[in-house]
């Protein structure tokens, strides 16, 4: 395991996230709403960071903009489980699948998280893309009450 600099930033591996700071780019739709949300599922939690592509080296980690590639791994408040914030984004409709083959084990889990996002018209696909849920998670319906 190795440390990173503090201050280093990080591109979440497998997704994009609307745009809030390229230095080219407007704000894009719901890139507010993701950044809040990513803020409040690692912010002030102890992150971990991971590579999973075969080949790789803190050396190779880096994209155009240098930031590290990874993985990111969140502890809850109790520090009794993790879970995964790139993943949790996507599922949430935060961020889109980052659709490019990498031969990695996890492509079609994005791709199927991303689906059920659109589904239910979760985050950015309701506010975005105009789009209404197909279907609406189950939730128990009262029982009628008879008129007399």
């Amino acid at each position: 395991m190795s440390l990173i600099p503090k201050g280093t930033r990080v591109r979440y591996l497998d997704i994009d996230a609307p745009e809030t700071v390229h230095p080219d780019k407007p704000v894009q739709c719901y890139g507010p709403g993701a950044t809040l949300r990513n803020k409040q599922l690692v912010e002030g939690e102890n992150v971990v960071l991971s590579r999973i592509e075969r080949g790789q080296t803190i050396d190779n980690s880096f994209d155009n903009y240098d930031r590290l590639l990874a993985n990111v791994y969140a502890l809850d408040s109790n520090d009794r489980s993790e879970y995964w914030v790139n993943a949790e984004l996507v599922w949430g409709g935060f961020a889109y699948d980052y659709k490019r083959s990498t031969g990695s084990w996890f492509e079609r889990y994005f791709e199927s998280w991303e689906l059920n996002a659109k589904y239910y018209a979760r985050g950015l696909w309701s506010k975005c893309h105009n789009l209404t849920p197909h279907a609406t998670y189950m939730t128990p319906t009262p029982t009628p009450t008879p008129t007399p």
